[in-house]
């Protein structure tokens, strides 16, 4: 059961930086115009953010390869489990914002986050990112069955 647990996660996480990551590649601007709404980089100089844009739909694809295919999986699901984390505080935070300028409940959030689905619930994504990050997670340990062999 370990092991069907931990294929499932490395399916799903791989799977979903992929089907995330590709759209992005072929059109870096609208990545680079979302990272700039959430003022996580400095605007001058401009590098920063450029290199995010053109960056991350890499980063994305490539770590999503490597935790399906297994090589370097365990540092390619750590790696997008640190970068998830970043982007989801980085949500919550604009969702707090939208929250009181608008004075809305967290459940009626709803912004295009940059994900590259345009607009979303923000509760329903913030689930949606919680389980890609334990996927990721679970990426890394190890897919080996256990040794039940009793030793003296």
């Amino acid at each position: 059961m370990r092991l069907l647990l931990l294929l499932v996660a490395r399916l799903y996480a791989g799977l979903m930086l992929l089907i995330y990551g590709i759209p992005k590649l072929r059109e870096p601007s609208d990545l680079l115009k979302s990272v700039h709404t959430y003022g996580i980089l400095p605007n001058d100089p401009p590098l920063l953010l450029n290199l995010s844009a053109v960056g991350l739909p890499w980063l994305e694809v490539i770590t999503g390869a490597a935790i399906l295919t297994g090589v370097l999986r365990r540092g390619a699901g750590f790696l997008s489990a640190i970068v998830l984390v970043v982007f989801t505080s980085a949500i919550l935070m604009r969702t707090f914002a939208v929250m009181a300028a608008d004075g809305i409940s967290f459940s009626e959030v709803a912004f295009d986050c940059g994900c590259g689905s345009g607009v979303v619930i923000i509760w329903q994504k913030m689930i949606f990112n919680g389980s890609l990050i334990v996927a990721c997670l679970l990426a890394c340990i190890e897919l080996r069955k256990p040794n039940h062999s009793l030793q003296s």
